[in-house]
């Protein structure tokens, strides 16, 4: 499970990340480095692809890298989004948001609910 999609643009030096589905970003370059899909799918482009190096984290990879740049999002009452990024999630709202899913969507969310108990599991690691 993809949980950052980013890519470095090896002529301008700049790292673009998509967060979300659709979601195309592009350095500001000549090469115009872009990067989408958020975490549903990789996609990358831009005028030399060799100028491209591609930068992904997976659940699966080594959590003190994914636990600093894996991120859920929080609706705010606002009806806009907030990344919060899993190692600035507090304690407390870590445990409603696995209770809230695990109670209302166990089926669905599963790469949110499966980042945020690999993060319960590493701070409860952390404490013993």
């Amino acid at each position: 499970m993809l949980v950052y999609n980013a890519a470095r643009c090896l002529k301008c030096g700049m790292v673009v990340e998509s967060k979300y589905r659709h979601e195309a970003k592009t350095c500001g370059c000549s090469n115009k480095t872009t990067v989408d899909g958020g975490l549903h799918y990789q996609q990358f482009s831009g005028v030399d692809i060799n100028l491209i190096q591609p930068i992904s984290l997976h659940v699966w990879d080594d959590y003190e890298t994914v636990r600093e740049y894996g991120f859920v999002l929080k609706a705010l009452k606002e009806g806009k989004l907030m990344v919060l990024r899993l190692k600035d999630i507090k304690t407390a709202w870590l445990d409603k948001a696995i209770s809230w899913l695990m109670t209302n969507m166990p089926m669905k969310r599963t790469r949110v609910l499966v980042m945020l108990i690999r993060e319960k599991q590493y701070r409860m690691e952390l404490e013993a």
